[in-house]
């Protein structure tokens, strides 16, 4: 990844949640690149990748259209119209 061209869109906390978040873009054509930080082994290695920090990526040319992504993407789900 070529920082000249990648711009941090967010922070997400755990592997899980920033794997959705780049499907959720990438179904939209936002191509996405994670990086998170490898810190010291954990006890329990089994689970050490699912927790901590994870950097979400995207093309700068994306970053206006990933950040209103992004707001939909956090949005509270609409509640079903009562009939």
């Amino acid at each position: 990844m070529d920082k000249v061209t990648w711009e941090l869109l967010t922070q997400i906390d755990g592997l899980i949640q920033a794997e959705v978040l780049q499907s959720f873009l990438e179904a939209h054509d936002v191509p996405v690149e994670l990086l998170r930080e490898t810190g010291m082994p954990s006890t329990y290695p089994f689970t050490a990748d699912e927790f901590g920090p994870v950097d979400v990526y995207v093309q700068k040319v994306n970053i206006a259209q990933a950040r209103e992504l992004l707001t939909l993407f956090n949005a509270p789900p609409e509640e079903e119209e009562k009939k």
